[in-house]
């Protein structure tokens, strides 16, 4: 039996906790049973870029409710479930913005369907295992961007893997964080060159620290995506991504501060538009839009 809830979100700009549209799709036997979702008001500024991502505009979320009042629903419905999203985005943005509304989360098991059709499908292992290109594969047309649908699309990827692989979804919730086999070279670009057409456009970028992929290939993925990369955080810049395990929702105490990590913080408390956030939550922003 393929039972589970998947979930989407879709955000109003680069801080993950901006939901403003929350979509769910609840699968029963493999099926697709019922779908859902609503309109957020963030209460924050939305970008343009992201807009122009899912089309939803301040005017279209005013007057809507709060995520501190959408998501006790939410997490009442999620509880004991296996939630299914596509990357680790959706999860870290809900958390995040329960965090923030001081709110109890995830009283469930995560699965990252993502990481599910990487090891199904060989060709994607590396890249271009985004919800829109798993569904062509798949034979599912979906209109992208909007997160009761793509909920539903993230649902149809992890049942047609099951049935393909003949494995349940136990299984799959036991090897999904197994590391994943890569093959081939990432291609490189120029140093400094970004990639225009990139749907992470607008975003700059410092890292610091030690990440699970080598350096070189981290700043590659940041400018495919259309990043810019710096060496230093400055007010030009948008995110300092921090290796070595650092998780943005659960800070570890005693956690080694960087001199990049530590001009970071002043910046934030200098009141610049800068987030703070670890190599998970980097990777989903990465994978979380194509």
């Amino acid at each position: 039996m393929v039972d589970f809830i998947a979930i989407d979100v879709e955000t109003a700009n680069s801080d993950p906790a901006s939901i403003c549209q929350i979509g769910i799709a609840n699968f029963k036997s493999g099926k697709l049973a019922g779908t859902w979702s609503r309109l957020i008001d963030p209460q924050t500024t939305f970008s343009a870029r992201n807009t122009s991502i899912h089309g939803i505009r301040a005017d279209m979320v005013s007057g809507q409710m709060r995520a501190d009042q959408v998501l006790p629903a939410i997490a009442n419905a999620l509880r004991g479930r296996v939630v299914v999203a596509h990357s680790g985005f959706d999860q870290a943005a809900l958390a995040r913005a329960a965090e923030r509304a001081a709110l109890p989360w995830n009283d469930w098991r995560w699965l990252d369907s993502s990481r599910v059709a990487r090891r199904v499908w060989p060709e994607v292992s590396r890249s271009g295992y985004g919800l829109r290109n798993l569904c062509r594969m798949i034979g599912h047309e979906f209109p992208h961007h909007h997160a009761e649908a793509d909920a539903e699309a993230c649902g149809r990827v992890l049942v047609r893997a099951c049935e393909i692989t003949g494995h349940t979804l136990d299984h799959w919730m036991t090897i999904a964080d197994e590391p994943i086999s890569l093959g081939g070279a990432i291609p490189r670009r120029k140093a400094g060159a970004t990639n225009p057409g990139g749907h992470l456009v607008g975003l700059n970028v410092v890292f610091t620290g030690a990440f699970d992929y080598p350096r070189d290939e981290m700043v590659a993925l940041a400018l495919e995506a259309g990043c810019g990369v710096a060496v230093t955080p400055s007010r030009k810049i948008t995110h300092v991504v921090i290796g070595g395990g650092f998780d943005e929702l659960r800070p570890t105490e005693g956690f080694p501060i960087s001199g990049k990590h530590k001009r970071a913080k002043e910046l934030v408390a200098e009141g610049n538009p800068l987030t703070i956030i670890g190599e998970a939550t980097f990777m989903a922003l990465l994978r979380g839009k194509d």
